[in-house]
Order: C-alpha cells, then structure tokens, then sequence
C-alpha cells in the first residue's frame, strides 16, 4: 500500500502539475479518491486508475460530449442537448434510421451502445457472417450446449434415426423415454422461430403423425409463456403440456 507522499508523487511523475490528489479522501488505490484536474475540474476516480495514465474524467461538457459521440458513432446518433444532464443520466438520442432511444452518454460513447434495433441489426449481421443463420441459438450445437449448461439435463437418442437429444427437466426426459419406447414418429426441437422483437422460441417436439407441435412445461418460467402465446397464436397446430397432460398419457412423473 502506497503512502500518501508516495502516491502522490507517482502522480507528479506521471501527470505533473495536471492533477491533484486530495489527501483527505485517500484511502487505498482501489478506494475512490477526489482529484482535481487543471483543466477539467473535480474527479472521483480510483488512484490506480490515475497510476495506469488516464487523467481526464468522463467530461460534462455538452460539446465534448457530442465530439465524442461523433468519433464514435458518426453521423448515425445524435444527443438531444435539452435532454442532457451529466454523463451517467440517461437522455435522448436520435438514431439517423431507426430513431430516438434512451440512454445515458457513458453508455452510448465508452461502450458503444447504440439504438436497440441497430444492435440487434448489428448482431444478425455477425451471426450470419460467422453461423449461416440470424440468431446463435439457431445453431443446434449452441442450443444443445446452453440446456446441456442445466444441473437437470442430459442426452437421450431418438429410436428411430439414433439422433441426439438434449433435454432439459426431468418432465422432458418422461416425455422423450414414453416417445422412444412407444416408437411414435417425432422431431425433437424440430425448428427455432423468430419473434418480431429479436428473441427466439424453440418448441420442444413435432409429432409428425399428428403434424402437432408440442411444449412441455413443469411451469412458465422468465417469459417462456410470453413466448409460447405468440407461437400458439401463430402455430395454433400446437399443444402445451404441464404435469396433468403428461400423466393422462400413463406417464409416471414422479422421481425415480
């Protein structure tokens, strides 16, 4: 731990007269710390940032603000300065495309962050470059490794093609043993849909006999019954199965 007199003079060696450390708030150089900067007043920063050679803070001033954002993003966004506060207060921007959107200017300039639909333009375009397809979980070897990332998953073969299947819950494995030893004629995770607004849903199962989609659920979790009402809106071909229904089939649902 630096003392006082020396942090203050690896300061000086770096920064010179630019910038002061208040000594009444050092406490460590990982604590928060008041500095003064010549040029651009007051900062709360911690000193080993100072130590590693950054000596602005994040500027208040409109027009930094706006130079910034232009190195940035161009001419696609621009700040709404009627709407600015500081730079950790979101305010209003204006995409050139898509329109305005809230954000705050740390946000938008040292991460980034852009309208919601330009992201989301910006990530189908690196999906398709690197995966052939619009969203990551599209790619059957993605998905399978997020549900196989579950405490309460594992793989089962399909009876008839001896196809992979990742299921996730322990509802899905009754289902997917009952299918296999029943020999009726399924697609386990037959297709993965887009909604309008970037998310995607994966039905569980197409029994293809019945051309029937089906969603086993022990119960909505996040927005899966969100998404499940737009496929079944969409899909009206499409069935959900909670503990009831899959006990009417003989299946025993209990632990084994």
């Amino acid at each position: 731990m630096y003392s006082v007199v020396e942090i203050k003079q690896r300061i000086f060696d770096i920064h010179g007269n630019l910038l002061i450390l208040d000594e009444s708030t050092y406490v460590n150089t990982k604590t928060k710390a008041r500095f003064v900067h010549k040029e651009r007043g007051e900062w709360w920063v911690i000193p080993k940032v100072v130590l590693r050679g950054q000596s602005f803070r994040r500027s208040s001033n409109i027009q930094d603000i706006k130079n910034r954002l232009h190195q940035i993003h161009g001419d696609e966004v621009q700040i709404d300065e009627n709407s600015f506060i500081d730079v950790h207060s979101k305010c209003r921007f204006v995409d050139k495309d898509y329109g305005e959107f809230f954000n705050s200017p740390h946000a938008v300039i040292n991460r980034k962050s852009s309208h919601p639909h330009r992201k989301r333009e910006k990530t189908i375009q690196t999906c398709l470059k690197r995966y052939g397809v619009d969203n990551p979980m599209k790619v059957k070897e993605i998905q399978d490794k997020n549900s196989l990332s579950s405490n309460s998953s594992g793989i089962v073969y399909h009876w008839k093609t001896g196809t992979k299947m990742v299921w996730k819950g322990g509802y899905e494995l009754k289902i997917l043993e009952y299918w296999n030893s029943k020999k009726i004629d399924f697609i386990w995770h037959p297709e993965t849909f887009s909604m309008i607004d970037g998310r995607t849903y994966t039905p569980d199962a197409y029994l293809i006999d019945k051309d029937l989609y089906i969603e086993i659920k022990g119960w909505h979790r996040g927005d899966s019954e969100e998404k499940w009402n737009w496929f079944h809106r969409i899909y009206p071909n499409s069935e959900i199965w909670f503990k009831e229904n899959i006990e009417k089939l003989g299946v025993n649902t209990r632990s084994k």
